[in-house]
């Protein structure tokens, strides 16, 4: 198991950080000031028919199936043309856990790591149409750093079951899933120094519909259910960006 989920780890990341190398072999030398950038913060995930078998088989009460999830991402802002835009490839790595809450029979992880090519655009300080006046006048903290992007992407998911017992055949069982994302975000560069800044931001995935193996029968006595396995997932997270400019 060890191995195999090794080769599925290494395969993954290899794949997902090429877009990262390839981004930033082209677009670097166009750079005229880049940014490294460290972003960390709480994440959901919005996954209708698990959280829908979850409440109805198991808990009885409307909670998310996972409730603890955290997020993690590097990324290296590159402006290019005007200061106004920038591209920010992005390797990204998540996970939460969810054991379960009657009588400790299984625990449930899902793992996500991502690759992802951001174009931001800070929407305040885009050149003028016209002779009119500008909202905020030039300089202001809030024209300069308020942000938003679109942002494709790929990601490796795995879905992953561990039971404890009787009721269930024990062992652990994994779904994989490489699929692309769209993502959508805001934030709000606060400068701190020349060289650092803070960014608070919230962001969100469209992952399309997964497909998790087995899950059902882990939350009904049907054992030939699988009305729960496959859901639409949306992923949101908000955070904080740490960026370090030189």
């Amino acid at each position: 198991m060890s191995r195999i989920w090794n080769e599925h780890f290494f395969c993954a990341l290899s794949r997902l950080s090429c877009l990262l190398v390839l981004c930033v072999a082209v677009c670097g030398p166009l750079a005229c000031e880049a940014q490294m950038g460290v972003s960390w913060g709480w994440v959901r995930l919005h996954a209708p028919a698990w959280d829908a078998g979850y409440q109805t088989e198991v808990t009885g009460r409307r909670t998310p199936l996972f409730r603890n999830a955290a997020g993690f991402q590097l990324d290296q802002d590159l402006p290019f043309g005007k200061k106004h835009l920038s591209l920010r490839p992005a390797l990204g790595f998540a996970r939460a856990t969810q054991g379960d809450p009657v009588s400790d029979r299984f625990e449930l992880e899902w793992l996500s790591m991502s690759s992802s090519i951001a174009l931001s655009v800070r929407l305040l300080d885009l050149p003028q149409a016209c002779d009119c006046k500008p909202v905020l006048p030039d300089g202001h903290w809030l024209r300069e750093g308020f942000q938003v992007w679109l942002a494709p992407g790929i990601s490796a998911t795995r879905l992953q079951i561990t039971t404890t017992s009787e009721l269930f055949p024990k062992g652990r069982q994994s779904t994989w899933h490489t699929r692309p994302f769209v993502e959508g975000g805001a934030g709000l560069e606060l400068r701190l120094t020349h060289l650092l800044s803070l960014t608070p931001f919230v962001r969100t995935r469209w992952y399309g519909t997964l497909y998790w193996k087995d899950l059902s029968v882990l939350l009904t006595e049907d054992a030939a259910a699988d009305r729960y396995d496959a859901s639409a997932l949306l992923v949101s997270m908000f955070g904080l960006r740490a960026g370090l400019s030189w």
